[in-house]
């Protein structure tokens, strides 16, 4: 007995054109969202990051009689002479003793070298990449930029261009007042931190000081970040002010850890808004969270990024917020110098930044 075949009738091109759109349309819905979820996680994630390394810091602490780690009065001290110890690759190198403190092993522990021998800057520089790439508390994901070694090709072979160190130290805190004679690291200009000497009991009130912060070392104007990699303050060999894992922080007018010349309020914005390739917004590079990456953004008024406190605490704020001098400084600070600060920290807090002078100092609480 034969059948008969009912033949089935195939989508129309109008239908299928309706299909595509509607696509389309739940493509352009959800990708926006779908940006917001992904930048969101990369937040969370680096704010654990920075919370389990301050944890890590005051756990160094409480072993070390109270001193600060990342500092070249504490566990730098070697490297500030300009011996690799095995430990911290840098006078100012705090990811190494937390890395060996926690039992990660790294590159570079069984060697010890003195001067800037061949085995020692190898070590160095794997130890340095071994940061940058591996230990995964010291990867900010939101971090995707690269650093080049300054000055550049000096120690070609031992440090290359790799992922920007993301996470910086505020060195106010990790500084000693002595003069390098004396074996310290010298005051910074237009502040008084007294006899200060880098040990937790110094730094006055825990929960309002920041111990790491989001950032960069260093960048300028139409340049890509860049690292000092040299290994101690008193052999010779520079490692300025923080080297390639700290500074000042986003307070100092000059800032090479956030730079927000072209920032709203301050003194590049126009330059910025009529030429934006020219003049950049290299607020980009270190809070990461506000500026897109693309230096032809104009429309952004903030950039966002996380400061771990000394408590243990982390908090997202806005790059303007985080000109506010109290948290930069250890509480007891007489500042004098209103040119060491931006313009919205002058016209925010002009008690703290503007009012101020050698004969009436602002003193940090």
């Amino acid at each position: 007995m034969r059948h008969d075949r009912v033949g089935r009738a195939g989508f129309t091109l109008i239908e299928l054109l309706v299909v595509i759109a509607i696509i389309a349309l739940l493509i352009g819905i959800l990708l926006p969202s779908l940006g917001k979820a992904r930048d969101l996680a990369r937040q969370v994630i680096g704010a654990s990051n920075l919370r389990s390394n301050v944890q890590s810091l005051n756990v160094y602490a409480s072993e070390y009689k109270d001193a600060i780690v990342g500092s070249p009065d504490t566990s730098g001290f070697e490297a500030s002479f300009g011996t690799y110890n095995g430990i911290a690759m840098q006078s100012w190198d705090w990811m190494g003793p937390l890395a060996f403190m926690n039992g990660r092993i790294g590159p570079g522990e069984n060697i010890r070298a003195e001067g800037r021998t061949r085995e020692g800057e190898t070590a160095r520089g794997q130890r340095f990449d071994w940061y940058r790439s591996v230990v995964d508390e010291y990867i900010c994901p939101a971090n995707r930029f690269q650093a080049a070694p300054f000055p550049g090709g000096r120690d070609g072979p031992f440090f290359t261009t790799g992922r920007m160190i993301g996470y910086n130290m505020s060195t106010q805190f990790t500084s000693s007042t002595r003069p390098p004679e004396e074996g310290g690291t010298s005051p910074r200009r237009g502040q008084d931190r007294g006899n200060y000497k880098p040990f937790i009991y110094n730094v006055g009130t825990l929960y309002a000081k920041v111990a790491l912060f989001e950032g960069h070392r260093f960048a300028s104007r139409n340049e890509k970040p860049d690292f000092d990699h040299a290994i101690g303050e008193r052999d010779g060999g520079g490692g300025w002010f923080g080297g390639a894992f700290g500074g000042v922080g986003p307070v100092w007018r000059e800032s090479k850890e956030l730079d927000r010349t072209v920032a709203p309020g301050e003194s590049g914005r126009r330059l910025h808004i009529a030429d934006p390739l020219e003049f950049p917004d290299m607020r980009r590079f270190a809070f990461r969270h506000g500026v897109r990456a693309d230096p032809s953004e104009v429309k952004a008024t903030e950039a966002l990024g996380h400061l771990a406190f000394f408590d243990g605490h982390v908090k997202l704020v806005g790059d303007a917020e985080a000109t506010d001098p109290d948290l930069w400084f250890p509480t007891g600070t007489r500042l004098r110098d209103p040119s060491f600060f931006w313009r919205h920290a002058l016209q925010t807090w002009p008690e703290k930044t503007l009012n101020i002078s050698d004969s009436d100092p602002y003193i940090v609480p």
